[in-house]
């Protein structure tokens, strides 16, 4: 018997730009970063949703995000770990949460934040409180 897991909250992307700081830019003193490997995984609640998979529970969620190309990622990643995508609520008005970050020799040097407010519309409350109520 595994235990049932109902995880709310901020889903979002992590992106992870790796590379190898070779020289300084003449422009400005920052590292120029040659860029080698790019990956994306489950952050906030996804990152959440993803332990209890692997710590054995079946998992539900209930997110809000965008109807976008980062959202489509985010959709295909909590598909691929098993996880309960039934109470999703995409919209168009929102831009899914990436959070990127920028590592250099093994040392993160920036993250950049993208989408990260936002406002739930009254329909998308109510829906929550609908599935919460099933």
């Amino acid at each position: 018997m595994s235990n049932k897991v109902l995880i709310i909250g901020d889903a979002m992307l992590d992106t992870y730009i790796y590379g190898k700081v070779g020289r300084i830019s003449p422009e400005a003193p920052v590292p120029v970063i040659e860029s080698f490997k790019i990956m994306q995984c489950l952050g906030g609640a996804g990152n959440v949703a993803r332990n209890a998979v692997a710590l054995g529970s079946e998992v539900s969620v209930i997110f809000t995000f965008g109807m976008d190309q980062d959202g489509d990622s985010l959709h295909e990643m909590l598909k691929e770990w098993g996880i309960n995508c039934q109470y999703l609520l995409r919209s168009y008005s929102l831009k899914t949460i990436n959070k990127t970050r920028v590592v250099g020799n093994d040392q993160q040097i920036a993250r950049i934040d993208y989408n990260d407010l936002y406002s739930l519309t009254t329909e998308m409350e109510e829906n929550i409180v609908r599935f919460l109520e099933v």
